[in-house]
């Protein structure tokens, strides 16, 4: 079930998303060259039903049912990157050290930007597939939170 470093793992919940743009973000999905793994939240898979033809060429993609959360971050880990508009997912990809690329327009976790470990992709189809293809992160990962090693002080 796991991903390995050359999948990309793709969500796609907010009610913004579950709308005609999930059409755009399957199309661009479908021209992505790695596996990517979609484990389909309930609300996605309502508007999924009715975008068979999409969902068919979109070939490339494993759509999967909804998982827990420590499958869901054992799939984080392993990913090559993330494509998500979960704010949760943003932060976690960001721990894990994997990079992401947030389908909104904005993001309650700016510090994952300014670190260079997310991206923000508009809501235009044109958009989301060059940041996917052209999105090159950090060379070096950064923890802005510290290594967990307190400091002591003598």
């Amino acid at each position: 079930m796991y991903g390995d470093t050359n999948s990309t793992l793709a969500g796609a919940l907010a009610a913004a998303n579950c709308t005609s743009r999930l059409r755009m973000i399957l199309a661009d999905l479908a021209q992505i060259d790695e596996p990517v793994i979609f484990p389909v939240h309930p609300r996605t898979r309502k508007v999924l039903e009715s975008l068979q033809a999409e969902v068919l060429q979109c070939s490339n993609a494993k759509m999967i049912d909804p998982v827990g959360y420590l499958d869901m971050v054992r799939l984080t880990q392993s990913a090559g990157m993330i494509l998500t508009d979960s704010g949760g997912l943003q932060k976690e990809s960001y721990w894990l050290g994997v990079h992401c690329v947030t389908l909104r327009d904005e993001t309650e976790w700016l510090e994952t930007v300014q670190a260079g470990m997310n991206v923000l992709a508009r809501a235009n189809t044109d958009q989301l597939i060059k940041v996917i293809r052209e999105y090159l992160p950090p060379s070096t990962y950064t923890n802005l939170h510290g290594d967990g090693i307190d400091i002591h002080v003598s």
